[in-house]
């Protein structure tokens, strides 16, 4: 930092191990400013409530404490006072665009259904997986494609055995997403818990564009570019 003449120090994941604690004790032996921005929504935390009185001072030690959305405020909250600034994660709008598809090319090939995310219990595949076999009664050219990786892929793989070539695995991408997304008619996003739900942004067409730019980058730096010249003065 003292190489770097570092002028404030930003850190992801506010509280949480290791960065979120050496960091900032870090920056404030040299008298920098830290800025935390928490991403994390949860229902409980063993953790903050016994570590309460510490991760208070933790917080008041903060020039700035920014949530991802009010759901993460309200998890924290239960522990910690701070005051709170949202400022949500960035999309961008110039790589996820439509790429002119219609929605009736749905009805002349078969849907293109879409599944994108860590393959994880909480991100829903086995409810769409469950149901495909009431969409290919329905829709028989229908064909599913997930996108994503994790410890669990086996089972899922295992789960989608019996639906045959209709749901095609093609593992984890990532600059490859706006090609998967433009060329699927529908993304399924049955996701039961997330701590802010950027694949829906990215997901968004020619109707969702307007609200998509709400998130793009260039304002989301904006916002972020304030607050770090208001902790400077």
């Amino acid at each position: 930092m003292r190489e770097e003449r570092i002028d404030l120090v930003h850190v992801q994941g506010g509280l949480a191990p290791v960065l979120g604690w050496v960091a900032p004790a870090a920056a404030r032996r040299l008298g920098l400013p830290v800025v935390a921005t928490f991403h994390s929504w949860f229902p409980r935390s063993v953790a903050l409530r016994l570590l309460r009185p510490w991760a208070q001072r933790e917080m008041d030690r903060l020039a700035a404490a920014i949530a991802v959305s009010q759901p993460v405020v309200e998890a924290n909250s239960r522990y910690v006072t701070a005051d709170w600034q949202i400022i949500p994660n960035g999309v961008n709008v110039h790589l996820f665009h439509p790429d002119g598809r219609r929605f009736t090319d749905a009805l002349e090939a078969g849907p293109r259904l879409l599944f994108l995310g860590r393959m994880d219990p909480r991100n829903g595949l086995d409810t769409v997986l469950r149901a495909m076999p009431g969409i290919l009664a329905q829709f028989p050219k229908a064909r599913l494609v997930v996108v994503g990786d994790g410890p669990l892929r086996p089972y899922y793989e295992r789960l989608a055995r019996p639906l045959g070539s209709a749901v095609q695995f093609v593992g984890q991408v990532y600059h490859e997403r706006p090609q998967f997304y433009s060329t699927c008619d529908l993304y399924l996003c049955p996701t039961r818990r997330a701590f802010f739900g950027i694949t829906l942004l990215e997901a968004m067409g020619a109707v969702g564009l307007a609200a998509a730019a709400e998130y793009s980058w260039s304002r989301i730096a904006r916002h972020v570019l304030e607050v770090y010249q208001r902790v400077v003065r």
